[in-house]
């Protein structure tokens, strides 16, 4: 298997960790590990070639076990990734995996709607330290059932990353500020060389949503794509049964693949 072959939900994921991972093409698989950051799920996961059967448990397991985790204690989870639309047999969550899927959707210029939008307040890049710490509060808000201290220190690193990427040129954050407050905010990543852009972690505060916040962010950082950048295509992945994913239909975004996984949470990230 190969990066470069795989459909935009996956190869842009790439991004970030051949940035500051550890990337392995295997014949059968794609093996990610990132040793700064031994608890990040999905930065330490193995991506595989197809579905996997009922029978595969054990030996999937035992692969990401031998090498992901091995040597790294901290490594308490499992995440696999896989090609393909077939839904996993029921073996797997009575193993105790959650399955989700996130579907990729893109758009270039030509296909977003750049309508004026009357939401008040200001778009502007996350700067300051001041700045770096309300999108950390805001990230840390909901913590999705993982252990919350965890949770904001995984927020902090994924942060400290996308500094080191904006400082090699190849990220930025953004934010849409009312009154000095942090309503909502998404970040943007790319590879030097790459037509693509991919969204990171768009996010309203819990309190401000569906106010069409989010909907003035997205569309300010994809005329930064493409404007800015001179990006080809935007790319943002979400969860199908998330209302988010139309607002993004309804901006031009296009739905072309989609990516599944399963993953087993550490003991400290389960109810």
């Amino acid at each position: 298997m190969r990066v470069a072959d795989l459909p935009l939900a996956w190869r842009t994921e790439f991004i970030l960790h051949r940035f500051d991972g550890q990337v392995r093409e295997e014949a059968d698989a794609i093996i990610v590990t990132t040793p700064s950051a031994p608890t990040y799920y999905w930065g330490n996961f193995v991506l595989m070639a197809a579905a996997p059967n009922d029978a595969d448990i054990t030996a999937w397991c035992a692969r990401f076990e031998r090498e992901v985790a091995a040597g790294h204690p901290e490594v308490r989870h499992i995440a696999l990734g896989y090609l393909g639309d077939e839904p996993p047999g029921p073996a797997w969550a009575q193993a105790g995996f959650e399955y989700n899927v996130n579907v990729a959707l893109a758009a270039q210029r030509h296909q977003v709607d750049w309508a004026p939008l009357s939401v008040p307040g200001e778009f502007r890049e996350v700067v300051s330290e001041a700045d770096h710490a309300a999108a950390l509060d805001l990230q840390s808000l909901d913590c999705w059932g993982f252990e919350p201290e965890g949770y904001r220190r995984f927020r902090a690193a994924q942060m400290a990353r996308i500094r080191l990427m904006k400082a090699q040129g190849q990220a930025a954050w953004f934010g849409w500020w009312q009154g000095g407050e942090l309503l909502a905010n998404c970040g943007l990543i790319w590879a030097p060389g790459d037509c693509v852009a991919r969204f990171q972690y768009v996010l309203t505060h819990r309190d401000h949503r569906r106010q069409g916040f989010a909907r003035a962010l997205v569309q300010a950082v994809s005329r930064y794509a493409f404007d800015t950048l001179g990006r080809q295509q935007a790319v943002i992945c979400a969860d199908p049964a998330e209302v988010a994913i139309h607002l993004y239909q309804s901006l031009g975004y296009v739905p072309v693949d989609r990516a599944h996984n399963l993953q087993r949470r550490a003991p400290q990230d389960r109810a």
